[in-house]
């Protein structure tokens, strides 16, 4: 009974890939020449089944061969299923044209939305001891021309996949996957002028309504029942990831050191737009709002050589296990920038 209800859904979920496709697909992959050379298996269904094992399912080369096999939809090695994407290129980018004309956008037109695919992938170079990199790309649609391409190291700060490192225009809508899903990333889209289209990663993404409340992404997705359906929600991308820096060390340049680490590695990549800095630290020892060893450490390791504008918030005395997510409250604060001396001021 499983096996039968599990080859039921595959079939059910073959129907309504098809319901999206344009109703000539079958047509337009004759007439752009991607079944040219098929020995076996000549049939439009199974080509595109094979290649969305690649691209849908992110499968390598020769793991998609390898289970195109296993599910008798073709017989290919993995040199001449890269030869078969080659030979799809138009057929692709006549399936989304078509697509696009259904839904009534003219690509052609003036101002109207240039669509992109977003991406990276990791390539290795020939041999046993061959380098291993990460390749960050940009694609429009539908004419599949590669915009932008970026060869980073696959460890270390900023080699993950980011919207920070694509350049983006107004009118630009990037399409990418759930690598991509970060409230910065989403920010610097939007401040540039652009709409993204994300899978979210609710684990690195949460949202708010704007009336602040927490905002439940899954139970309002399962509202949705039907193919085509669509629904909208006014909501606040949250980055769960982002913490107030706090200060609080032995030695007023150690206390330093560690917040210039840290934008160094971390606050920069996230925030490349800043030119502010607001450190939360409690009002006893070497960083005390009284201290000049701070003060004089802050401006000449952090504010001058990064061009930044710190301002120091104290806690209150004896308040510094205060939870800082829920309670804005300080009793002092200094404020400091490129060139200028380090000034206090106390608040009751």
């Amino acid at each position: 009974m499983d096996t039968l209800e599990e080859g039921q859904s595959i079939q059910e979920d073959r129907k309504l890939l098809v319901s999206f496709l344009p109703g000539n697909w079958q047509e337009l992959a004759v007439e752009a020449g991607a079944l040219k050379g098929l020995r076996k298996n000549k049939s439009a269904e199974r080509l595109l089944r094979v290649l969305l094992l690649h691209f849908g399912c992110g499968h390598s080369l020769q793991e998609t061969a390898w289970r195109a096999r296993q599910a008798e939809l073709a017989e290919l090695s993995a040199v001449a299923l890269g030869k078969r994407l080659k030979k799809s290129k138009a057929w692709l980018q006549a399936l989304c044209r078509e697509l696009f004309q259904e839904r009534g956008i003219d690509l052609a037109a003036a101002g109207g939305l240039q669509m992109r695919a977003v991406d990276a992938t990791t390539i290795k170079e020939p041999g046993k001891t061959g380098s291993l990199w990460r390749l960050h790309s940009s694609v429009r649609l539908p004419s599949l021309a590669c915009d932008y391409f970026q060869l980073t190291a696959t460890e270390g700060a900023g080699a993950g996949e980011s919207f920070a490192r694509i350049p983006v225009q107004a009118g630009d809508c990037l399409v990418a996957d759930r690598g991509y899903s970060t409230a910065a990333g989403l920010g610097r889209v939007a401040a540039a002028g652009g709409l993204v289209t994300v899978r979210v990663n609710t684990g690195a993404l949460r949202f708010s309504t704007v009336e602040d409340q927490t905002f439940d992404l899954l139970a309002a997705v399962r509202t949705v029942r039907r193919a085509g359906q669509a629904r909208s929600w006014d909501v606040l991308a949250i980055d769960p990831q982002t913490r107030p820096c706090r200060g609080g060390s032995d030695t007023p340049q150690f206390a330093v050191d560690c917040i210039k680490a840290w934008w160094r590695t971390e606050g920069r990549a996230r925030y490349p737009d800043a030119t502010r800095l607001l450190i939360l630290a409690d009002s006893g020892g070497s960083n005390g709002c009284r201290a000049r060893a701070w003060k004089h450490a802050l401006q000449h390791t952090l504010c001058n050589p990064h061009q930044l504008r710190v301002t120091v918030a104290h806690d209150p005395s004896g308040c510094s296990q205060w939870n800082r997510s829920n309670t804005a409250c300080s009793a002092s604060s200094a404020s400091t920038g490129p060139g200028d001396r380090s000034t206090a001021s106390r608040r009751s």
